[in-house]
């Protein structure tokens, strides 16, 4: 049974597609290693930088999402942990 929420799609190519509350949809391709270790700074600007990256964000779009809209791309990132 698949228990993803319905805003979150996995594409045959192996991204995720969110669709934002606004409907605006954006993807996001799978970390690699190299993503993890190219991130600095504390926990949260880790998050932010490693998000920005797999989704093409820049950091101003990134933190100009709602905290609703970011729990979705935060769900999305979770899709990739087994």
């Amino acid at each position: 049974m698949d228990d993803k929420p319905k805003y979150l799609t996995e594409n045959a190519d192996g991204t995720v597609t969110v669709e934002l509350r606004s409907g605006r949809r954006i993807t996001m391709r799978e970390p690699t290693i190299a993503d993890q270790l190219a991130t600095k700074g504390n926990n949260e600007e880790r998050e932010l930088t490693l998000v920005g990256n797999l989704c093409l964000l820049s950091p101003e779009e990134v933190r100009a999402l709602t905290l609703r809209d970011y729990q979705r791309v935060q769900a999305a990132l979770m899709l990739f942990r087994d």
